[in-house]
């Protein structure tokens, strides 16, 4: 099928920043004595609402304690995001998509402030009609803010597909009704991406003829 609209996920999709958040997770682990993950296994558990991920850990939070345990996770992550960089052959698909006439947005559950630095930075602000984070730092569910873009944008679902990485994004695109393309080099390993149904790529170049380019 034609689709006339891309809206991608950003942290694990178009930003290779899977082993970062490992990472910084792991430290945050052994800051509060508790023993550290396999890349397996942040793979395998990763879940949104993100507390879900943290409760599979073994914490139990106050709303206090978790908005506490979530902002201190988002400094260290804003003060390091630059060590991540796009994933391999972004750049080509991004600008096979616009040469093709197909609009793109990108819609995350990074909070907006770090998630416009971040695409700025990454000096691919061009190829996007609108960036839409999360107004906080709690990486809730993406799809209030789903919804309320796609009515705004007055498009037909039919019309749109999603590509991220994880089952959240499945779950957006569920909501939204729309097309769905998953990726399985981000925060979710393939074998729980593949239990959706959907399709799963494992390079970003294997878009382009989904979508007809």
């Amino acid at each position: 099928m034609r689709y006339r609209h891309v809206i991608w996920d950003f942290n694990g999709t178009l930003l290779d920043d899977t082993r970062l958040c490992w990472g910084i997770g792991n430290e945050m682990l052994a800051a509060d004595g508790r023993e550290p993950i396999t890349l397996d296994q942040y793979r395998e558990w990763l879940e949104y609402p993100i507390l879900r991920y943290y409760e599979r850990l073994g914490y139990r939070f106050t709303p206090e304690e978790f908005t506490e345990v979530s902002e201190d996770y988002h400094r260290i992550y804003d003060s390091r995001r630059r060590e991540a960089g796009l994933q391999e052959g972004v750049i080509d698909v991004l600008e096979k998509l616009r040469d093709a006439g197909i609009t793109q947005s990108i819609l995350s559950a990074y909070h907006q402030g770090g998630l416009d630095s971040a695409v700025e930075d990454l000096g691919i602000s061009e190829y996007f009609e609108d960036i839409i984070g999360l107004s906080d730092k709690l990486a809730h569910s993406k799809v209030e803010n789903a919804l309320d873009w796609l009515e705004s944008r007055g498009l037909n679902p039919r019309d749109v597909v999603m590509v991220g990485d994880t089952l959240h994004d499945a779950e957006v695109a569920e909501a939204l009704k729309c097309g769905c393309v998953l990726y399985s080099g981000g925060h979710n390993d393939r074998g729980r991406l593949a239990e959706t149904g959907l399709t799963v790529i494992d390079h970003m170049d294997e878009l382009l003829p989904l979508l007809g380019i």
